[in-house]
């Protein structure tokens, strides 16, 4: 990775401690599955102890987040995460409403900003705010794919708009419309998968363009270090299942009510999976911060300060004309 040029202003300082939450859309979501731009993160700051969870989700637009019933609005998890800086991943999907969509997009990004600013997340104050512009979009040759004239027309005309948004709000903003632009221009190589959707080369190379315009150059070459990639990979894998749990129907919607054997509900039982799940990633962060920092790590992570989990009894061979099951006092795993 090259250093970047001392020209490039930061939007954000960090400090000690910091807990980052990423919100937004597919290119937010998918820095949690392609990890160099985390590495860079903790490679430049290993003293900070920070940690970094991912809260995105494919689609998510400034107001329409689309999720399970029950799931919990996006202050309730960023609550969860103390999050003392949120960086914002808006722009994309709703650069394809054109011109005509502009106006309500400000206003949207005017009303998050004035919201964000209001909430106490981390018990220290409001969070820091920085925004991200979408990426370019890269004409592939494809002919089965668009060029991307149309579609970098309007993504910049968005970026735009949340600049100035941003800089009349005094929040942060990065802009990865015209680097990424530039950066498409000068190779042939296919950095994305469809011409909007980065791969894992296209986020290899946004890893130093992203860090470098969020929080400067870095002073020095990074590593690279690869066991610090695969530390930061697992710890991602489980915050993946913790915030991301498939079996959301038994957990938040409506048959978490239900349960085995009248002890324990689902709820209960695969929430406690999910407080093991976060423990498991603070054992995952105090980990990478040491493979920062250049400490010894085992080979494996000992899990064992974990809570213990709950084992309800099966519901299997339970008498169907029991009346407690036919009044609906019992239900299924």
């Amino acid at each position: 990775l090259l250093l970047a040029s001392a020209c490039i202003s930061s939007e954000l300082e960090l400090k000690k401690g910091d807990k980052i939450c990423l919100v937004g859309n597919a290119l937010g979501e998918r820095l949690q599955h392609h990890n160099e731009w985390e590495r860079d993160l903790y490679e430049r700051f290993p003293d900070l102890e920070l940690s970094v969870r991912n809260l995105c989700f494919p689609g998510d637009e400034p107001v329409t987040r689309i999720r399970s019933m029950n799931f919990g609005e996006p202050d309730v998890h960023l609550a969860h995460s103390k999050a003392s800086v949120v960086l914002f991943f808006f722009g994309f999907n709703e650069s394809f409403a054109g011109p005509n969509g502009i106006a309500p997009y400000k206003t949207e990004i005017r009303e998050l900003i004035s919201h964000t600013q209001q909430q106490n997340y981390s018990g220290k104050g409001a969070p820091r705010i920085v925004f991200v512009s979408p990426i370019a979009f890269k004409n592939t040759g494809d002919k089965n794919l668009p060029n991307g004239e149309q579609h970098n027309t309007n993504i910049a005309a968005y970026a735009a708009a949340l600049r100035d948004v941003c800089s009349e709000a005094k929040v942060g903003y990065v802009d990865l419309f015209a680097p990424t632009l530039k950066l498409f221009d000068q190779t042939d190589k296919r950095l994305t998968s469809n011409g909007s959707h980065l791969n894992k080369d296209g986020y290899a190379a946004l890893a130093t363009i992203l860090n470098d315009r969020l929080i400067g150059p870095a002073a020095k070459k990074v590593n690279e270090n690869p066991k610090l990639l695969a530390a930061i990979d697992d710890k991602n894998f489980h915050w993946w299942h913790r915030y991301r749990a498939v079996n959301g129907f038994s957990i938040y919607g409506k048959r978490g009510e239900a349960g085995s054997d009248g002890t324990y509900r689902n709820r209960e039982v695969m929430e406690r999976e999910r407080e093991i799940l976060d423990q498991m990633c603070a054992n995952r962060d105090a980990r990478i911060t040491k493979i920062a920092q250049g400490q010894p790590v085992p080979d494996s992570i000992d899990d064992s300060d974990t809570l213990p989990f709950i084992e309800p009894k099966s519901n299997v061979g339970v008498n169907e004309k029991d009346p407690n099951r036919k009044a609906g006092k019992l239900g299924t795993l």
